[in-house]
């Protein structure tokens, strides 16, 4: 997956996410060595910074140089299957996923395997990496490495992000011994990606998705009307709404901003809020282009108007657009 914005980013590549999810931030400071931890890690292992390189040596020929590049927070991990997009969210109210872009080389002169128990320490925890589906660079536990090749992947931890502090922490064994390297890592100076979208004003876009698969968003205008003029009449007569109730009627536009195809929100995930209920698009046969569901290409756009008949006493209060079944976007009218 990738880093993005989502969606690890995001299976693509974000976005995760990237995505649209961003995966940077202040990443700590070094740990400080003591006279007790002469190497600034625990057990005196030695540390460096996040974007710095360790190499993991048992010998002349075995050994793996890791950079951990960046570290963000993501409440989702955001990725694309063919054309759609999807979410993963954690276990807990409050949890969250740390995730870790992590670059590991073979600099030695035989083939070697990548290390399969990256743990983060955190909160007198250790935590293991999430190995979930979502990411297309997830980190690779099981690869091999030729001599002079390098593979990058995502590691994922799941925790609550309650204190500061934390430690991301690689082992290597092998039949020559063992080797290990540390990153102090400061979870709470990290970028948090919360996918708050709740309070959009009507024009204003919103950019969800992976590094590859992204679509922009907005609601552009509404309208409350008792009727609207029905091409499929032949007299030229206005559909009229029932008595007691009202149209609204929508205009939403959805364009590709990715490098990829991808689905644009379903008419049935888009809902009009009122202070009496919750509102699914009703049929429309005006002149206007009506807004549809499918898949638009790279750079293409997805516009068109949207009707709702709601009681005339309603009051609309916002439009929800549901991007997956766990992350929506609202635009105040």
């Amino acid at each position: 997956m990738n880093l993005g914005r989502r969606r690890l980013l995001q299976l693509s590549s974000a976005g995760l996410l990237g995505a649209v999810a961003g995966c940077g931030g202040d990443t700590g400071g070094e740990a400080q060595p003591t006279d007790a931890n002469p190497g600034g890690g625990s057990d005196g292992e030695p540390t460096v910074a996040l974007g710095e390189s360790t190499a993991l040596s048992l010998g002349s020929e075995t050994e793996l140089t890791v950079t951990p590049t960046s570290a963000s927070l993501q409440d989702a991990l955001v990725y694309g299957v063919m054309e759609n997009l999807y979410s993963e969210s954690p276990e807990g109210s409050e949890q969250t996923y740390l995730t870790i872009a992590t670059e590991v080389e073979n600099t030695g002169t035989e083939d070697l395997k990548v290390p399969d128990t990256p743990v983060f320490e955190y909160d007198g925890e250790e935590h293991e990496n999430t190995y979930t589906n979502t990411y297309e660079d997830v980190f690779p536990r099981y690869a091999r490495l030729a001599a002079g090749e390098s593979t990058t992947g995502w590691l994922v931890y799941e925790l609550a992000p309650s204190t500061a502090g934390g430690r991301l922490r690689l082992e290597y064994e092998g039949s020559e011994g063992e080797s290990t390297a540390e990153w102090p890592i400061d979870v709470q100076q990290l970028d948090r990606e919360q996918y708050d979208f709740d309070t959009l004003d009507l024009g204003e876009r919103q950019a969800f998705g992976t590094d590859t698969q992204q679509i922009s968003v907005s609601v552009l205008s509404t309208e409350e009307t008792q009727s609207y003029l029905d091409k499929d009449r032949a007299d030229g007569d206005r559909a009229e709404a029932p008595e007691g109730e009202k149209f609204v009627l929508v205009t939403l536009s959805t364009k590709n901003i990715g490098e990829k195809f991808v689905a644009v929100p379903s008419v049935f995930d888009i809902k009009l809020l009122t202070d009496e209920d919750n509102y699914l698009r009703g049929d429309y046969s005006g002149d206007a282009e009506e807004y549809k569901s499918g898949t638009i290409t790279p750079g293409e756009e997805e516009r068109g108007l949207l009707l709702f008949r709601v009681p005339e006493s309603a009051s609309a209060n916002e439009i929800r657009v549901q991007f997956t079944s766990d992350i929506a976007a609202k635009w105040r009218l």
